[in-house]
């Protein structure tokens, strides 16, 4: 607003400037600001549209992927609720860090969702207490990735102490409605029916998702391993 404002101005009262001055912009700081504001808008419309339709390609229901579809904006909107009364608002820091969540937040409700879904019979209270465990230790692994943040200094940690502050509300909102509000609607949709091609599809695909946990269950050596194998990968790529 203040970029198009300064715009507007010079252009309705350039003839009060000399007519020797000539006016250039050489760095417009509201392209950025714009850019934050249409990448959080992209990373809202396409996760969502993406979630709705993996929830409806494995559970077959409509009205299970609109439930999911809820837990996006929910998130976002309790966020921007907690950032106000922290007194932050929106800019590039937070903008970013909404948009950097939208992946992690996505994660716990496609979970819970499908989870219950498949827990036909069982009371949701129990189906959540099965699940909770894994979605807190989860959740809190992801969450101390950004605790360093409160400790860096200068102006590094003036901008990223904020996008920290905002990623870690993104998923803490996300866990609380994945908790509370997710169930509520679960329990009343429609449960995950047979459709022709969606079963077709889950007979395929189940099998060699089923066979590879099975093979990594059997042989646990192989999860450090990996870790090693990563882990010295990253040493070659920094030398």
């Amino acid at each position: 607003a203040l970029a198009d404002a300064v715009r507007t101005w010079f252009h309705e009262h350039r003839r009060e400037l000399p007519p020797d001055v000539q006016l250039r912009v050489i760095y417009d700081q509201s392209l950025l600001v714009r850019d934050s504001i249409a990448g959080a808008r992209d990373a809202l419309l396409v996760g969502t549209l993406a979630e709705i339709l993996i929830v409806m390609l494995f559970l077959g229901s409509l009205r299970l992927g609109l439930t999911r579809a809820l837990v996006l904006p929910g998130a976002i909107a309790m966020t921007l609720v907690v950032l106000r009364l922290a007194g932050q608002g929106l800019d590039m820091m937070t903008l970013g860090g909404i948009a950097a969540s939208i992946g992690l937040v996505a994660d716990d409700a496609i979970v819970v969702v499908e989870y219950l879904a498949h827990r036909t019979g069982v009371p949701i209270a129990v189906g959540l207490a099965e699940i909770l465990p894994g979605m807190l230790a989860s959740s809190a692994c992801t969450l101390a990735i950004f605790l360093p943040f409160a400790w860096l200094g200068g102006v590094a940690g003036a901008f990223f102490r904020v996008l920290a502050l905002t990623m870690v509300l993104m998923l803490s909102a996300s866990l609380i409605l994945c908790l509370t509000l997710v169930p509520q609607f679960v329990s009343v949709a429609e449960p995950a029916h047979a459709n022709s091609r969606v079963a077709r599809l889950r007979e395929r695909i189940g099998p060699f998702f089923g066979g590879g946990a099975k093979v990594l269950v059997r042989r646990a050596w192989l999860a450090p391993l990996v870790v090693l194998a990563a882990a010295g990968l990253a040493v070659w790529l920094g030398a």
